[in-house]
């Protein structure tokens, strides 16, 4: 009998009157239950070779069960051979990573890409190239800090330096935060 057809019966049976209440409180436990199971098992695959139900929120097709240490394939759920775990994306019959999340992570890069662009263009006489990737970015009025839009960095105007945390970077004995030009 498959689950649909357990809770289905099991739901039906909580509207007869003639169940004790003790019956129908595990009868309604049991259905959390399933409807629990049912929603992990449409978000999920098994694993082939433990058959735990493992999720994927983001990332790429290439799996690794905690419970087992076997590699699988979320999009086929076929097992992977550990000694070549991405030999199964490059015959092209699995993508390593789904289409939909390369296209996300695209249109986030390429905007992030054209606002830094409009930001040189407009401020073309004050930036800086970014001491880590050498993209030019713009200083924006009398901030010092700047921020590259391609590699995700921030860095001094005046020092040049990588700052982690501004409060140690610039104050009293370090760079002035705010400077003309």
């Amino acid at each position: 009998m498959s689950l649909d057809m357990k809770l289905q019966i099991l739901q039906d049976r909580q509207n007869l009157s003639q169940l004790k209440e003790d019956q129908k409180r595990r009868e309604r436990e049991k259905i959390n239950e399933m409807l629990n199971m049912k929603e992990i098992h449409r978000d999920s695959k098994l694993c082939p070779s433990s058959d735990m139900a493992i999720s994927r929120t983001e990332g790429c097709n290439k799996m690794k069960c905690g419970n087992c240490e076997q590699y699988f394939c979320y999009r086929c759920n076929k097992a992977i051979d550990a000694s070549d775990p991405y030999g199964h994306f490059r015959d092209g019959s699995c993508e390593l990573f789904p289409r939909e999340m390369v296209d996300s992570w695209e249109e986030r890069i390429n905007h992030r890409q054209a606002v830094g662009q409009l930001q040189a263009e407009l401020f073309p006489q004050h930036g800086l190239a970014c001491p880590s990737c050498r993209q030019y970015n713009p200083k924006i009025g009398n901030n010092n800090h700047l921020f590259c839009w391609a590699c995700q960095r921030h860095y001094c105007y005046l020092c040049k330096a990588i700052v982690r945390r501004g409060t140690k970077h610039y104050g009293p004995k370090g760079c002035k935060q705010h400077s003309e030009g």
